[in-house]
């Protein structure tokens, strides 16, 4: 495994919203999801109320859903968002 894939930030998704601006430490729960997505892991987000799972889950489904291929769902969004 690549040990810099962690340290790599990835960009919110555009078609979330084009105002979406991860804090810090949101930037790095998201990065953390897309890295266990990518090598097959499993992990849940755990802290305190009102710190933004819920914008970090979501940057991370819509990131999985825009990647084609066997790590994405179809590479096409369909909906609000596509």
């Amino acid at each position: 495994s690549d040990p810099a894939a962690m340290s790599t930030d990835i960009p919110p998704p555009k078609s979330l919203a084009a105002d979406v601006h991860l804090r810090p430490y949101q930037q790095t729960g998201f990065n953390w999801l897309c890295f266990l997505r990518r090598y097959g892991l499993h992990g849940a987000l755990c802290d305190d109320m009102g710190l933004g799972k819920t914008l970090q889950a979501l940057c991370a489904i819509v990131h999985v859903l825009a990647i084609p291929g066997p790590l994405g769902v179809s590479g096409k969004l369909d909906g609000p968002l596509g």
